[in-house]
């Protein structure tokens, strides 16, 4: 019986231990913006583009690298393309919109702490990419 007892308050003390966090909020602000992404979804007019045979492969595993300082870097991650697709410039938000090289700019939806989603909207085209953070 007492082994019993002992097994039972064990149970509580590890269950009761493991209560989930609530799911952290994140305002969307350049300091919860920056970081390292990586594209999973891309629709180009409700067509998904990204894991299609219109990709090729070595884009597949790409990094997209937003800085603090508000540079960005396309980074040819993993597979690197011929010629490679690396790339760099500057990033800032207005409100929920993220304007890159000061003149495209798209609107953020969709943003948590693990990733977001942009719209841009490119002569009658409507993009829609999704980012995971890493």
């Amino acid at each position: 019986m007492k082994n019993l007892t002992l097994i039972v308050l064990a149970s509580v003390l590890i269950f009761s231990g493991c209560k989930k966090d609530d799911a952290k909020t994140c305002d969307l602000n350049s300091a919860n913006f920056a970081g390292t992404y990586k594209i999973t979804s891309e629709l180009v007019n409700g067509v998904e583009i990204h894991n299609s045979a219109n990709t090729d492969p070595c884009e597949l595993d790409d990094l997209l690298i937003f800085n603090a300082n508000g540079t960005y870097e396309y980074s040819d991650a993993g597979t690197v393309c011929s010629p490679s697709g690396d790339d760099s410039g500057t990033w800032s938000l207005s409100g929920s919109n993220l304007i890159l090289d000061g003149s495209t700019e798209g609107a953020i939806t969709d943003f948590s702490c693990t990733g977001f989603k942009v719209n841009l909207q490119d002569v009658g085209d409507v993009f829609i990419t999704t980012f995971q953070k890493q």
